[in-house]
């Protein structure tokens, strides 16, 4: 393609030329001259600081440390650590010695660990203590990874790591610190400073090579007054990732700058707030979702904010509606009892930029005490950028949309050891493509509108999802918003938007609408429609994390009195917070007693009164609910919130019980847990599905849910792969939810949360996060089998389904596995009375409609219900178990327990199925909802499957129909696809010439001859908690 240069837009005129000299040389040099006693980086949680001098000292020594172990300007040096105040010694350290440096997210799975290690090979490894277990075990199948180094731990680990300390104590003896050292020369155009990582939205990350002129250019733009305030004595937040460019040069700038960074490792909406109010922090580097909390947080009236002068933004665009907001926030009227004065801030601007790792952070931002709503600013001295036709080649002129491209000392230099990415990367002559769409005005303004690769095509426009975005985020009743392309057969695509609602809003999709197209052109309006969700946070938690907030729960309740003899309840909806109290009550020997979050008043009030629990775990959505039913049942003595907001005299958070009872001790990470006896103690009691009556409570002990986990530790049964992704979307409270993600958690396997299901919000998180592992139930299967929108995501990264609840036709099977590339659907059999899962396909195993074998520990037998005889291969019968998986009874029900059981011990499941010769087994129905038709026994499950496999028909369920001459009648729900036509009489047609099998015999039904079915046509079926057709919904009809 030919490059035409027409319109070169260039940055401010420089100061001064750049210094030729390294990145180490220039910090340094600083080092040795400032305040001694400043304090360079402060921990915001345990106010743990390191002063210049002290980093000084432990630079020039670690450089030396690391000189005498023969490391040189050849070495790759790998960081791998949350943020901490020594997360910078090793780096500078580095750079002393010209060594390169590689940032690796500590948040990654393994699989990503690897394929970072892959690319960079790094010689020593810099981490800490949280993932250190991780690279000892990748060091010995990485042949370049010489030496790791636990940062954040004084005395370092075991198996051979050493800590910063002692790593120098054994190199340089028992001499005090340097404070000189002697760097060595590079060639500071060429020399690789930095391999960063790129997001990989385009595929798996790449390693950004960035020199040592990249990012002298990048420290020096901060020494210019035009763009970036000079005063001294500022206050920076380093709350930003700093594996990540962005928190790594905001870093790197602030010690350069003698900028104090206060240093928080996680960010939490009241402890940002806080730290910001504690430290008078005067300058915040932010992200938009974080401008968009300060704009439309209420939590901010309860701080002092006024330290702030300075906020920057970077990553995308903010509306002006956001950025007069967030402007708002920092001047509130504060009223102080104590003070009764008002504290306001003087915030004049929030000034936007716009880069990429691959620019080494940033090309341009607003200049100093310049305002331009939207706008990232301008360009800064030393780069050059345009605007490029991305099908001409052609460069653009003002007020041109095109992608943005750039050439000067800040761009990389290229991919490392991947030469044919950074070929792509790059025009012809030499210009860095970014990917990103924008324009610049006749001022030389630049603005950004969305990416090149997801713009929407509609009958020909180019309709950018993050204009969109911008302006929906405007409206104050919108929380978060995200817009899609939603696939059209006439027009090419619909915009399709995603929005979350404020607290205590509830504006309308016509709302949402209507206020999009006062603000846009025809052809950017709303018309594949609006589609509320749930907020999706993006919120992380790690092991360790996890480790210290169960450990300190653990404790916290154990002071609190609770015990062995305790029950807690947990409800909510799905979040990541779910697992501390459940993890937390088993150390302690209390039993769990999850309850629906959707259940009715009536519906909880039964169901807690079966457990009679001490302590109640709940969200915000059902917190109301229980605190009015607290007047009533005496029985609960403490309300616990696992959102960490709302903390008031009446009710506390997960947070604030633990710092009551702890009493300002730190988190704890070990706990001795209780001694129990394992085979009889209760872990959880778990509510039946309730479709026989009302719900009971289902008694499961430690050994019932250890040997759910035997069963996963078993290559037979389960891929043991590493870096699995699996997706928690399924109810936690639910037996098969609770128990796949315990699972996960114990095997290490990333769960991705999601509270709701939405058809495009399920496609676009298992392309989003990459997701490998799905469990599902039938009607989710049937969704990804039968919808045509599995075309518009990748969903590639998917390689194992499971599947339980109820049986799944041959032909979704197969239309599943030719749609994912996948060599099997496994399918399985359980309930909750057996511990979810005890009957399974064994792994690399396929047999159609069967759920697979009987699994280890475990018996089983069909028997006849009226006989009480065992029967043989292909019978069908009630299928029986016996072993460690079959519960301990329902709780406080002894005469429900009793029927659940033969008088010889077997558990009866209700579930009617048979064997084959290789024993594998097919489940055909329940046996209270068999069908009698004049005498014949019909099985409603059988007819579901057949009537499932018309391409036409999206989900079916078959019930009996009384009938005075025959007995029952089948009677069939159908639910219709989308745009499909289907009448009475073509269903009857349809199922009149299918075949059904039972055991090895195919058997032809003749509905017309054999018995009628009815037919009802329904938009959508009434489910159970357990995603299964429930009789009784259907009762009224």
């Amino acid at each position: 393609m030919l490059e035409d240069d027409k319109f070169i837009i260039k940055g401010l005129p420089p100061l001064g030329p750049i210094p030729n000299i390294s990145v180490g040389k220039l910090i340094y040099d600083k080092l040795t001259t400032v305040n001694s006693e400043n304090k360079a980086l402060v921990d915001a949680l345990t106010g743990h600081s390191i002063s210049y001098t002290e980093l000084l000292g432990k630079t020039c020594s670690l450089a030396e440390s690391l000189r005498r172990s023969r490391y040189n300007q050849k070495t790759m040096i790998a960081v791998s650590c949350q943020n901490c105040v020594e997360f910078f010694i090793p780096i500078i350290a580095a750079t002393y010695i010209g060594a390169a440096v590689t940032l690796i997210n500590h948040n990654y799975a393994k699989d990503e660990m690897i394929h970072a290690l892959k690319i960079s090979k790094p010689n020593i490894i810099f981490c800490s203590q949280q993932v250190c277990s991780k690279y000892i075990d990748l060091k010995k199948k990485h042949n370049s990874v010489e030496k790791i180094i636990i940062i954040d731990n004084p005395k370092g680990g075991s198996d051979g790591t050493d800590s910063i300390d002692s790593f120098i104590s054994r190199s340089l003896g028992k001499r005090n610190l340097l404070y000189k050292f002697e760097l060595d020369a590079v060639d500071v155009d060429n020399h690789i400073l930095f391999v960063l990582y790129s997001s990989g939205t385009t595929g798996l990350p790449k390693g950004v090579m960035i020199t040592n002129r990249n990012a002298l250019t990048k420290l020096i733009h901060g020494d210019d007054p035009r763009f970036l305030n000079q005063e001294p004595g500022r206050c920076t937040f380093g709350f930003l990732p700093f594996f990540h460019t962005y928190g790594l040069f905001v870093g790197l700038s602030s010690i350069y700058k003698e900028i104090k960074i206060i240093v928080l490792n996680k960010f939490e909406e009241n402890l940002f707030l806080k730290t910001i109010e504690q430290y008078k922090i005067t300058s915040l580097p932010l992200v938009p979702p974080l401008a968009v909390f300060l704009a439309k947080s209420p939590l901010i009236n309860k701080y002092d904010l006024s330290s702030v002068v300075e906020a920057n933004c970077g990553a995308a665009p903010l509306g002006k509606e956001t950025e007069e907001l967030v402007k708002r926030s920092f001047v509130l009227v504060k009223n102080y009892d104590k003070y009764n004065t008002l504290l306001r801030l003087k915030l004049k601007t929030i000034k936007q930029g716009y880069g990429l790792t691959e620019v080494t952070l940033a090309v341009m931002s607003m200049p100093a005490g310049e305002e331009r709503y939207g706008s990232s600013g301008k360009i800064y001295p030393y780069i050059k950028g345009k605007v490029r036709d991305p099908e001409t080649g052609k460069s653009l002129g003002p007020n041109q949309v095109g992608e943005l491209c750039f050439k000067g000392p800040t761009i990389m230099k290229g991919y490392y050891g991947d030469e044919e990415s950074t070929k792509n990367a790059f025009t012809s002559d030499g210009w860095l493509l970014t990917g990103d769409l924008g324009y610049y005005d006749d001022e030389e303004y630049f603005y950004i509108v969305g990416r090149l690769k997801e713009l929407i095509k509609y009958k020909g426009f180019q309709v950018p999802p993050a204009e969109l975005e911008k302006i929906l985020l405007n409206n104050t009743q919108i929380k978060d918003a995200a817009v899609i392309g939603l696939p059209d057969e006439e027009a090419g695509e619909l915009p399709l938007a995603f929005v979350v609602k404020n607290p205590n809003f509830n504006i309308t999709e016509d709302e949402v609408k209507r206020f999009l197209a006062e603000r846009v052109s025809p052809q950017k309006r709303l018309r594949g429609g609006v589609i509320f969700v749930d907020a999706i946070t993006g919120e992380s938690i790690s092991y360790r994390e996890i480790l210290v907030q169960t450990c300190s729960l653990a404790e916290s309740l154990k002071k609190s009195g609770y015990g062995k003899h305790t029950i807690i309840t947990i409800c909510s909806e799905n979040r990541i917070e779910f697992f501390i109290p459940v993890i937390a009550a088993l150390y302690i020997g209390a039993t769990l007693a999850p309850i629906n979050h959707s259940y009715t008043k009536t519906e909880m009030v039964h169901t807690l009164g079966i457990s009679k629990p001490k302590i109640i775990f709940c969200s915000e959505q059902v917190l109301p609910t229980f605190l009015d039913l607290r007047k009533t049942l005496r029985y609960i003595d403490t309300i616990i919130t696992i959102n960490n907001t709302n903390v008031t005299n009446e009710i506390e958070s997960i947070d604030s019980f633990i710092n009551k009872c702890l009493q300002g001790r730190p988190p704890l990470c070990r706990f001795q847990t209780a001694e129990i006896r394992v085979a009889d103690h209760m872990a959880f009691i778990l509510c039946s599905s309730g479709t026989t009556g009302l719900p009971k409570g289902v008694m499961l002990t430690h050994k019932n849910v250890l040997t759910k986990f035997m069963h996963n530790d078993d290559p037979r049964l389960i891929n043991q792969q590493e870096g699995r992704c699996t997706f928690g979307i399924l109810p936690f409270f639910h037996s098969y939810g609770m128990f796949t993600c315990l699972n996960s958690i114990y095997k290490q396997i990333k769960i991705i949360v999601l509270k709701k299901f939405e058809e495009h919000l399920f496609l676009s998180t298992i392309e989003k996060y990459k997701i490998t592992s799905l469990s599902l139930v039938p009607p989710l299967a049937i969704f990804l089998a039968k919808t045509p929108l599995t075309s518009r995501y990748d969903i590639s990264s998917i390689v194992e389904v499971s599947c339980g609840a109820a049986p799944l036709s041959r032909n979704t099977e197969e239309i599943l596995k030719e749609k994912l590339r996948i060599n099997s659907v496994r399918q399985a059999y359980g309930l909750t009375e057996t511990t979810i899962g005890v009957i399974g396909i064994p792994f690399g195993h396929q047999k159609f409609g069967s759920s697979g074998k009987v699994l280890s520990y475990m018996s089983c037998k069909v028997r006849d219900p009226e006989t009480g005889k065992s029967l043989g291969p292909n019978q069908i019968g009630e299928l029986c178990f016996k072993g460690p998986l079959v519960m301990k009874g329902y709780y406080n029900n002894e005469e429900a327990t009793r029927r659940s059981f033969t008088s010889d011990g077997w558990f009866l499941s209700g579930d009617l199925g048979y064997y084959d010769e290789e024993e594998y087994f097919f489940v055909v129905d329940r046996l209270k909802e068999l069908i009698k038709y004049k005498g014949f026994q019909v099985a409603p499950a059988e007819l579901e499957a057949i009537l499932l496999t018309n391409p036409k028909i999206k989900d079916a369920a078959v019930v009996g129909l009384p009938d005075e001459e025959a007995g029952e009648l089948p009677l069939a729900f159908v639910v219709t696809n989308p745009n499909s036509h289907l009448t009475e009489e073509e269903v009857q047609q349809f199922l009149a010439g299918e075949n059904f099998i039972t055991g090895n015999d195919t058997k032809e039904f003749h509905p017309r001859k054999d018995f009628v079915v009815v037919l009802s046509f329904y938009q959508k079926f009434p489910k159970t908690q357990a995603e299964k057709s429930s009789e009784e919904s259907f009762g009224n009809c």
